[in-house]
């Protein structure tokens, strides 16, 4: 999302560009998606599911070692 600015320099609006992701990117990244989704639902509370599903996302990019743009990206 980009910003959109006006006279003085300040934020007046967002700017965001949407597009279909590839198929092929979406088959890609459907078992990792549903590993997360699965680990949120087993939790003893939805915080508690978003906090682990996040570690085991950051724990996945740490053992590719890559970002999470780059992993995004390669898909």
């Amino acid at each position: 999302m980009t910003p959109s600015l006006g006279p003085a320099g300040e934020i007046v609006g967002y700017h965001s560009n949407r597009r279909s992701p590839r198929p092929d990117a979406v088959a890609a990244i459907s078992p990792r998606y549903d590993q997360l989704a699965r680990i949120e639902r087993e939790a003893p509370d939805r915080k508690a599911g978003m906090e682990a599903a996040f570690n085991t996302l950051v724990e996945t990019l740490s053992e590719k070692s890559v970002s999470y743009d780059e992993f995004v990206l390669s898909l």
